[in-house]
């Protein structure tokens, strides 16, 4: 086998490929707030605006003041598209003391 020889000359630029899918667009976050009181269970749903459809959701919990043995205690049981619109979520709160909640429906423009 010989030696490599010389790189060759640069081709032509090649044609344009054809356009990508658009992106998601709107995109917007709608939030509710709930007290959860202690030995409770709760279900929240959270819509989204007029002419947006849902693409995620969940929630969080305030943990200030609250011990690591209580939030441990605070569950999601659940946590889905209940319509093409909307997110719930079911959470268990075990815990001795209430919670603040803030369940959210992530949404984006219908097309």
């Amino acid at each position: 086998m010989g030696a490599t020889g010389s790189q060759g000359l640069q081709g032509p630029i090649g044609a344009t490929g054809p356009a990508g899918a658009n992106g998601i667009s709107g995109y917007q976050q709608e939030t509710q707030t709930a007290t959860i009181d202690s030995e409770e269970v709760a279900e929240l749903t959270v819509g989204c605006p007029t002419s947006t459809v849902v693409v995620s959701g969940g929630f969080s919990f305030d943990t200030t003041g609250i011990s690591g043995a209580n939030i441990a205690k605070v569950t999601m049981i659940q946590s889905f598209p209940s319509s093409t619109t909307s997110w719930t979520v079911w959470i268990a709160n075990q815990a001795s003391v209430s919670i603040s909640a803030t369940f959210y429906a992530v949404c984006a423009a219908s097309s």
